[in-house]
Order: C-alpha cells, then sequence, then structure tokens
C-alpha cells in the first residue's frame, strides 16, 4: 500500500520540485522490492537526475531493464528517456548512447501508441541526442519539426521550457535566429512562473543565453545569466550553474567587457569535474581568453586538450566548433600548414550547419586576405557574408574585433552585402581601420561634410538645416575641423565666435554654440574638452577634410608603407574623390578657415601631381591625362595642370589634345580671372605644336 502511494503521488511531486521529500518516501521502499519493481527505479532516476546524473542512469537502465523483461513497450520508452536525460544533465561522455540510440530505433520499427505526454519525452529525448551525438543524421530536422508543432501546442510548462530550450539552442547554432526568435517569443514567459522546478526555469536560462550570445545581444545575455544564478543561488541547483557562467565569459570576451570577463572569469577558472565534456567546455574557455590576451600559445595548449577530451566525449559538433577555434590560433601564430589542417578538420563536421560553415569560410578570408590574395578572399568573403546577410548574424564564438575590421572594411569596398556589413558595424559598434584601409562608405554615426558643401549626416541621414536655425553652432564646428585632429584651443574659439564682446559675454556665447551643437549632432561623445581645447572624437565623428588630409600625406609621404604599391595608388584615388571643393563650399571668411582652405587647395595639388606622377612612372599617359582632368575640374584655373596635361598629350603624340587644352585654358582663365596664359604655358604649346 505504501509503495502504491509513494508511485501515485510521484510526479504531481516532481513537477512541485518535492525532491526531496519524494526521494525520502521512496527509500522508505524495501531493497528487495526495487530489483523486481521498474516504477520504483524510474522515479528514484527522476529524483537523482539534476543531483547525480550518472546514478539516475543506473536508476533509469534497471527500469528499461524490467519494462522490457515485461514487454512493456511504452514504459521502456519513459525509461529510455530517462537515460537520455542522464546523458544530456551529465554533459560528460556520448561514446556510450550508441546502443541507445540503436535500442530507439528497434522500438519505433514498430511504433507503439503512446499517450501524448509521453510521446512529448520520445520525441525530445531523440532530438537532444542526435543534437549531441549524431548531428549529421538524416532525420534530425524531421525531429526538430515535429517537436516544435508539440511545443507550441502543448500546455504543459515544464516540458515547454525544456523542449523549447533545446529547440532555441539547435536553431541558434543553425543560424536561424527568426525560428529562434518565435521559440523565444512563444516560451519566455513560462520562465517567470516560479511555481515551476527551478531546474527547468535554469535550463531554459542556460539556452536563452547562448542564443542572446550567438545574435551579438550582451547586455541581454548578461541579465539572462544574472536571472538564472538568481534562480541557483536561492534554489541550490546548481547542475547548469558552470555552463552559465561560461556564456557570461564568453560573451564578454566577444565584446571586450573587462569587468564581466574578470567576475566570469573568476566563477569558471578553478571549477572542479568529472564530466569529460565539462572540461573541454573548460578548457574551450581557457583557450578563449588567452586568444583575448593574444597569449596564443597558451590558446593552442588549452584548444588542443579541448580538442581531445571533446573527441573523447564523442560530441562531433563541440569538435567542430574547437577546430574553427585552433584555426583561428594557428593562423595568429603563423602556422600555415597547421591552420589549413584544422580547417579542413572543422569543415568535415559542419553538418550542413550554416553558422559554422560561415565560419569557415570567414576565417579562410581573412587568412586570403593577410597573405595578399584579395581575389581569393572576395571570393570566400562574398560567400560568407551572403549567408551571413540571410540569417543576420551578429556574433560568432571568438569573434575578434581587428579581424572584423579588416573584413568588414574590405567588404564595404568590394560592396559585399553593403547594407549587412555597414548594420553589423553599427550593432558590434567597429571602429574603422585606419584612413588608407577605411572606405568612403564606412558607416560612422557621425559623418561631417566640408569640402565643396557643408553636410552633416547622422546614422546615415542628413540633419536638415533651416534658414532661422543660429548659425554660430556651424561656425563653431568648422572652426574645430580648421583646427584639426589636434582640437581647437576654447580661447581661440571664444574669440572667433564673438570678437567684439567682453571675455565673459563671449564665453557665454561659446557655451550657448557647443551646448547647441551637441543637440544637433545627437551623440553625447561627439564633443570632447581637455586640457583647455576642445575636440571631435575621431571614434564617432568623421570628417572628409581630416580624411582628405591624412591619405593623402600617407601615400604621398617617402618611405611610406603605401609607396610602390596598389595601395597606395588606391590612396591617392580615394583622397582625390574627398575633395569635392573647397572647404565649406568656399562660403567662409573668418581668417583660420581661410587659411585652411588654402591649406587644404594646396595639398589637393599635391595629391594631383603625386597620382599622375605615379601612372607617368609606368608609362600610362592616359591614367595621367584623366588625373589632370579630375584635377581642372576642382580648380579650373590652376594653370600647372593645364601645362601637365599638354605634356602628356605630346607624349602620345596627340596634337588635337594639345591644342584643346591649351584653347581651354585661355578661355577658363578670361572668363574665370580675366587674365592670359602665362608665356611659360604659351612656349610649351608652341614647342608641342609648332605649326
Amino acid at each position: 500500500q505504501l509503495k502504491k502511494l509513494i508511485l501515485h503521488h510521484a510526479e504531481p511531486m516532481l513537477k512541485q520540485g518535492r525532491l526531496s521529500t519524494l526521494l525520502h518516501w521512496l527509500k522508505a521502499i524495501p531493497e528487495e522490492n526495487l530489483q523486481n519493481d521498474p516504477w520504483p527505479n524510474f522515479w528514484f532516476g527522476q529524483c537523482q537526475l539534476a543531483i547525480n546524473p550518472f546514478q539516475a542512469r543506473e536508476y533509469f537502465c534497471n527500469s528499461f531493464r524490467l519494462f522490457s523483461v515485461a514487454e512493456d513497450r511504452v514504459s521502456s520508452l519513459m525509461a529510455w528517456t530517462g537515460i537520455i536525460d542522464s546523458y544530456v544533465f551529465a554533459w560528460s561522455s556520448f561514446l556510450d548512447v550508441d546502443p541507445w540510440i540503436e535500442k530507439f530505433d528497434d522500438l519505433m520499427v514498430n511504433p507503439p501508441d503512446l499517450p501524448p505526454q509521453i510521446e512529448a519525452r520520445v520525441v525530445l529525448g531523440i532530438f537532444k541526442i542526435l543534437l549531441w551525438r549524431k548531428p549529421d543524421r538524416s532525420d534530425l530536422p524531421d525531429w526538430s519539426d515535429r517537436l516544435k508543432q508539440m511545443v507550441f501546442l502543448s500546455n504543459d510548462k515544464i516540458f515547454r521550457l525544456f523542449a523549447g530550450g533545446d529547440l532555441l539552442y539547435y536553431h541558434s547554432f543553425l543560424g536561424d535566429f527568426q525560428l529562434a526568435g518565435l521559440i523565444l517569443e512563444n516560451i519566455a514567459a513560462d520562465c517567470d512562473d516560479t511555481d515551476l522546478p527551478p531546474m527547468a526555469r535554469i535550463y531554459w536560462l542556460c539556452m536563452q543565453s547562448i542564443y542572446e550570445y550567438l545574435l551579438g545581444d550582451h547586455q541581454a545575455c548578461l541579465r539572462t545569466v544574472e536571472q538564472a544564478t538568481e534562480i541557483q543561488n536561492q534554489s541550490g541547483v546548481t547542475i547548469f550553474d558552470q555552463r552559465i557562467y561560461a556564456q557570461g565569459l564568453a560573451s564578454a570576451l566577444c565584446h571586450n567587457d573587462n569587468s564581466s570577463i574578470a567576475h566570469y572569469r573568476a566563477k569558471t577558472k578553478g571549477f572542479d569535474t568529472a564530466s569529460i565534456l565539462e572540461k573541454s567546455f573548460q578548457n574551450y574557455l581557457h583557450s578563449l581568453f588567452h586568444s583575448h590576451q593574444k597569449d596564443y600559445s597558451a590558446a593552442r595548449e588549452h584548444a588542443q586538450l579541448s580538442w581531445q577530451l571533446a573527441e573523447k566525449a564523442g560530441s562531433p559538433f563541440f569538435s567542430a566548433i574547437i577546430s574553427l577555434h585552433r584555426a583561428r590560433i594557428e593562423f595568429e601564430l603563423g602556422a600555415v600548414d597547421q591552420f589549413r589542417d584544422w580547417l579542413e578538420k572543422a569543415r568535415s563536421h559542419t553538418f550542413g550547419i550554416e553558422s559554422m560553415t560561415f565560419l569557415a569560410d570567414l576565417f579562410q578570408a581573412w587568412n586570403d586576405l593577410t597573405n595578399g590574395d584579395e581575389t581569393a578572399a572576395d571570393h570566400v568573403l562574398s560567400k560568407a557574408l551572403k549567408r551571413a546577410a540571410r540569417h543576420q548574424y551578429g556574433n560568432f564564438p571568438g569573434w575578434n574585433n581587428e579581424m572584423m575590421q579588416t573584413i568588414c572594411a574590405r567588404a564595404l569596398e568590394q560592396e559585399i552585402e553593403v547594407d549587412y556589413v555597414q548594420s553589423l558595424i553599427r550593432k558590434r559598434d567597429l571602429a574603422p581601420p585606419d584612413a588608407a584601409s577605411t572606405p568612403l562608405n564606412w558607416p560612422w554615426p557621425i559623418r561631417i561634410h566640408t569640402l565643396g558643401r557643408f553636410k552633416i549626416e547622422i546614422d546615415g541621414a542628413d540633419i536638415p538645416r533651416s534658414r532661422k536655425q543660429e548659425n554660430r553652432p556651424w561656425d563653431l564646428l568648422k572652426l574645430l575641423i580648421a583646427a584639426g585632429p589636434k582640437g581647437l584651443k576654447i580661447d581661440q574659439a571664444v574669440e572667433a565666435l564673438a570678437p567684439e564682446r567682453e571675455r565673459k559675454s563671449a564665453y557665454n556665447v561659446y557655451s550657448i554654440a557647443l551646448h547647441r551643437l551637441r543637440q544637433r549632432l545627437g551623440e553625447d561623445k561627439s564633443l570632447t574638452t581637455k586640457q583647455g581645447k576642445l575636440h571631435l572624437n575621431r571614434d564617432v565623428c568623421w570628417v572628409d577634410a581630416w580624411n582628405f588630409m591624412e591619405l593623402s600625406k600617407s601615400a604621398s609621404r617617402k618611405n611610406s608603407s603605401l609607396n610602390n604599391s596598389e595601395h597606395q595608388h588606391a590612396a591617392l584615388d580615394k583622397a582625390i574623390t574627398l575633395y569635392q571643393g573647397p572647404f565649406g563650399g568656399g562660403h567662409v571668411d573668418d581668417p583660420s578657415l581661410l587659411s585652411y582652405t588654402e591649406q587644404l587647395s594646396r595639398r589637393y595639388i599635391l595629391t594631383i601631381i603625386a597620382r599622375a606622377k605615379l601612372a607617368e612612372e609606368i608609362l600610362d599617359w592616359d591614367k595621367a591625362i584623366e588625373i589632370f582632368e579630375r584635377g581642372l575640374e576642382r580648380l579650373p584655373v590652376h594653370e600647372p595642370f593645364y601645362r601637365n596635361q599638354m605634356y602628356c598629350y605630346g607624349q602620345i603624340g596627340y596634337t588635337d589634345g594639345v591644342r584643346d587644352t591649351f584653347k581651354r585654358c585661355q578661355d577658363q582663365l578670361e572668363r574665370l580671372v580675366e587674365t592670359v596664359p602665362t608665356a611659360e604655358t604659351k612656349h610649351l604649346f608652341k614647342k608641342l605644336c609648332p605649326s
């Protein structure tokens, strides 16, 4: 009678989280009854699952054996789900789970009629064990679809949290964030029910944090980790604590969140476990940390141990993740052959999972780009980013800002998935590479155009300007730009904005102009003051004039790393494109602004000459003619450009070109400045066209 009473109340007590009471009752059942009755074994296993999954497995195996002897196929499948849960909860080794997958296949040759609740547990069991042990099995997507329908239709919150968590994990790593988001939206509210068992809630939050980590939402991931930690501390259920802390650490490493790195590193560093896969995961985290610190030798050691343990644990999916990480480490260490080997090993274990294929292609493109094979890099990068854009990837294991800065810059330069790349840069707040490597379509928060015009863009949208607006904030911005990246002395700004006012009154004018400029730029970090100077924050503000000057100087400078290369040509071409005309559109009257306008004009002349000279050195006279023509578009009365163009036409024997250029020189000088060509220009013309 006692046994019947206990077994009758076992399931509701388990759902209420009364594990200790149920376990105490079960221990009152005589030992001889346990040897012959499958149900006490089953409930013993359920009670031990969150405490000791290995011991729970022994009870479930006894239960399965006794049910099988009784030819109770339905109950056998119930016990089978407990065995599978013990493997997943232990997260140790899946190598010896293969016979249990075979037993499932045998039982399902002629599947019994299952009650809906048991059917749901069985579908969940086969789905998650295939995910961890055999992700390449062709029927895994079918089990996923079947489980998804059950989850959406079920009223069992505990089942929804466990099954929904596994589905969330699966679709997140597949890269199907749209479906993963739908699962999250459908189930997340169930986790707020404090009457549910803590283990179910913690398990769901663990999977939710993985989804947010892969999505690239760092703050959401940290909030979820803290919520799970709070439930763990209140309930004493700590079976998932290291996996929870690991997500906090992994996300912090990807986002360079040093305080969170220190916090979660301390929680995971000294953890001791008998679980093989847990040890593998720990070493993977250590490797990620050392990679973040650029200690790649230590990172390699931990990655090697992590991979060996993952292989020993029989988790091909995790082995693939570690292989990709190891490939990146070998790349950083300059081990070319090892990089290729590990990348190929990872590719052989991607199992058609798009996020893994994306990572393999991304690392290959990074390797090609770094080694100067831009054609190969662009081909692979196009494939990788097309896949990433389709799924809107925002993060990946081992995210590296330096790598992604270069990757994104190259993609924008080659116009590969521009919208996605720009959105990724904004989302991850990526800083641009150096001036020469940053494409003009890099999505700066604030873009300030001053050459040939005066226009401000914030997040790609123009700031509307009205005649009713006070001009002083814009005047202050022009003064700040003319002062250059080193900053504008505040005293100089005060004097320039209100030259006829007394000091105190003039400073008030400056303060008001500064306040209104901050409002118009809409970015708190856009303007900073330091040591008596006002600065534009170059992390958020791009200025065409500054970029123009830096590109021109770096490409023209002797012994520059850009010299004698295609990059030097590209930098000068980019500088020429940037110069759309005089500073502020020519509408300036402040002496410092006039001086800066002249400085930019002189730099433009030097840029044109430098670029044309590169063309002349390789006897590309047509290119040189084109360059001087571009120079004349902006400076139509700069006579040396006409002479140089005439000379280039002379080198290819095109006298009509010489005549046309000289005639245009005459016309432009007469029309715009009411003068005639100099004797030097006339002499060159007669020399090239003596007839």
